[in-house]
């Protein structure tokens, strides 16, 4: 979408963002999915707003405390002395690794879809604003699962090696009555790369909950 116009990449900026976009389509409750960054977006905006999410999906989520090397592409966004030239400088060699960390299935990874994320990157402001988000620290309180009362699903990839399945059980103990579906074969989009098998799962849970009242399913 374009850098932030004052490139506040903060939990807090992107929680108002949502509830701005929730307002301007004069929404009152509805339904959360995010993914990876999206994922602890969609999270934080149920704790902060819970009177208007009516169920939580969640694929592969960050937000939670990590051991180990963050990916690449972070780690060049991050340190000091190869920042400035990923913000004038991005190798599509790069791109490629990420989405094959990123993917299960290299077989999956066309060159149109690698074209594709490379121009997304290279629209004007994206490199910085991926730069300022990269070195944006997030702090993880979990008493804000507490405030979470949605109905909550997490999907993971089993195969993510950007953040590992075994969160999906961390998320499932911090959300009390979260569903947990964990995929085969799949990495940290599973959405992009197994379509049709997590629609399938998030479609399932999102009637249940339609036609359940949240303490059917909590």
């Amino acid at each position: 979408t374009g850098p932030h116009v004052a490139a506040d990449y903060s939990a807090a900026s992107y929680v108002s963002f949502v509830n701005a976009v929730a307002d301007s389509l004069a929404l009152t409750e509805f339904y959360l999915v995010g993914n990876s960054l999206g994922g602890m977006i969609a999270w934080h905006y149920a704790a902060s707003y819970p009177d208007r999410v009516a169920g939580l999906v969640l694929l592969d989520p960050s937000g939670l405390p990590q051991e180990g090397e963050a990916p690449m592409a972070l780690r060049l966004a991050q340190n000091s002395l190869t920042k400035p030239v990923v913000r004038y400088l991005t190798p599509r060699f790069l791109v490629e690794k990420s989405l094959r960390e990123v993917y299960y299935a290299d077989s999956l990874i066309t060159e149109e879809l690698i074209e594709r994320y490379y121009d997304l990157l290279l629209r004007d402001g994206n490199r910085q604003a991926f730069i300022d988000r990269a070195n944006t620290s997030y702090s993880f309180n979990p008493s804000l699962f507490e405030k979470i009362t949605a109905p909550t699903l997490v999907l993971w990839g089993k195969e993510d090696v950007w953040i590992p399945a075994a969160d999906a059980d961390r998320y499932a103990e911090y959300i009390p009555g979260a569903q947990v579906h964990v995929f085969d074969h799949a990495g940290h989009i599973p959405m992009e790369e197994i379509p049709e098998a997590s629609v399938r799962v998030c479609m399932e849970f999102l009637e249940r909950a339609q036609s359940s009242d949240s303490a059917d399913l909590r």
